[in-house]
């Protein structure tokens, strides 16, 4: 299967992602709006979403690959 861990590249691209956003944002949480939590939020849960739906289907859990795709339906107007 072409690209069979890609789940594991999706799960470092998320590891640079929170560090570049490190200084700009997720270390001055506090000051923030709540509007830009509430998208952080869901891109964040989007971003794991998709993590966690390669892996699933790489591992043969159908059943829980649907219903992470059902999850992304309600992800999607946080973010």
């Amino acid at each position: 299967m072409p690209l069979a861990n890609v789940h594991r590249y999706l799960i470092v691209m998320l590891g640079l992602t929170l560090w570049a956003l490190w200084s700009g944002y997720l270390s001055q949480l506090p000051a923030g709006k709540s509007a830009w939590h509430v998208y952080a939020a869901g891109a964040l849960l989007w971003a794991v979403l998709v993590i966690v739906q390669r892996w699933s289907i790489h591992n043969g859990k159908r059943a829980f690959h649907k219903m992470m795709g059902l999850a992304s339906f309600a992800a999607f107007p946080l973010f």
